[in-house]
């Protein structure tokens, strides 16, 4: 089947972490044996780089005039490339999911509309937008999610009829890793290598894992990413006291991380919520929580969006609610010091990881499409 694929991120670099599950799911879909077009915003100049639209129009408002011209080369394209392809995917309800809705309304041909969080995190909760959300879905052959959060809180904005004609088209699950390196095989004994990998920003928690470290004898952190804390992220360190523990080795390029991840025993992934109103929607499902469980590492996240849907506290990870500082602490000196505990966490997340494949996402979807098995 030949596939037209919708993303405004998209990595252009081996190394480039963005939009690299896109990739992997296009990598996935050739191995099956399908022709896969990838269709990105053209010209897409600054408007779309690094971390997306947002924060570009964030730092410089006046790059809203390029949207226009962005979406309409988006929606021209898609369409030209459509015209010998069976099946329309679009990552992110805004905008790609708005143009292929539209393209399969006036094209007739099915339509996968894949929600990562993004989105649903933007749309104002009013009338307006309810429609356009129904209008995306209504379009969409299979609605994805790549969380139950996101899904109910999808569904919850719908009138009732529609959630009843809609729900039955949709279909949860985190994106997939790539397929994993061999795991290595670890002891876990003190001290207890850390791993944080993503973007610095206060949303992601980082400052509140440095307060745990400090609590926390034997363990060793590693600081991967990049964003607008970096530069106070050292300071930061200095004040914790714990420079002599903490590694901050910047960005590093998304084919380089399983190596990263090989040499590390726990990943941390302690995000907070904006405000209790939108826990649901803080995070889908961080593509780098299924890559760390997929490397053999005991996963220990924040009690926020869709990460504990997959992490069970005490079977396959350790979870603790936000910004609880002592919680995670807890956690930490709990694994430094029961490494068969850490042993057995471990191979239970990296089986919960191995049920979330390529070949099981597309034979979901396959249901409502059958020419995609």
């Amino acid at each position: 089947m030949r596939i037209v694929v919708l993303t405004t991120s998209y990595p252009v670099t081996p190394g480039d972490f963005r939009g690299a599950f896109v990739a992997d799911l296009n990598d996935a879909l050739a191995r099956m044996g399908h022709s896969v077009r990838t269709v990105t915003p053209t010209p897409a100049g600054a408007l779309f780089r690094k971390h997306g639209a947002l924060d570009a129009l964030k730092a410089e408002p006046w790059r809203a005039l390029e949207l226009p011209v962005a979406l309409g080369g988006l929606a021209a394209e898609a369409a030209w490339a459509l015209r010998d392809a069976g099946l329309l995917i679009s990552h992110w309800m805004l905008p790609c999911g708005v143009v292929a809705a539209a393209l399969s309304a006036l094209t007739g041909k099915p339509h996968i509309l894949v929600e990562h969080g993004g989105s649903l995190r933007l749309l104002p909760r009013s009338r307006p937008a309810a429609r356009l959300l129904a209008f995306c879905l209504g379009n969409a052959t299979v609605a994805h999610f790549v969380s139950p959060a996101l899904k109910m809180d999808a569904l919850s904005r719908l009138t009732t009829r529609e959630r009843v004609e809609l729900e039955e088209r949709c279909s949860v699950l985190p994106m997939p890793p790539a397929p994993a390196p061999t795991v290595r095989s670890r002891t876990y004994a003190p001290p207890l290598r850390v791993l944080f990998a993503g973007r610095l920003d206060p949303s992601k928690g980082v400052d509140l894992l440095l307060q745990a470290v400090a609590r926390t004898r034997f363990c060793r952190l590693t600081i991967a990413g990049s964003g607008p804390l970096a530069a106070t992220l050292q300071p930061a360190v200095q004040r914790a006291g714990i420079e002599d523990r903490v590694d901050i080795v910047g960005l590093v390029p998304h084919n380089h991380l399983p190596e990263l991840m090989s040499r590390h025993d726990v990943l941390v992934v302690p995000s907070l919520a904006p405000s209790p109103a939108h826990a649901a929607l803080a995070e889908g499902t961080p593509a780098v929580l299924l890559e760390g469980m997929a490397s053999g590492l005991v996963p220990v996240v924040s009690d926020v969006g869709g990460m504990a849907a997959w992490v069970r506290n005490g079977r396959n990870g350790l979870v603790f609610a936000q910004a609880d500082v002592a919680a995670l602490a807890a956690h930490l000196r709990f694994l430094s010091s029961n490494p068969r505990a850490a042993a057995r966490l471990a191979a239970a997340a990296l089986a919960t990881a191995a049920t979330c494949t390529h070949p099981r996402l597309v034979q979901t979807w396959a249901q409502h499409i059958p020419h995609l098995a």
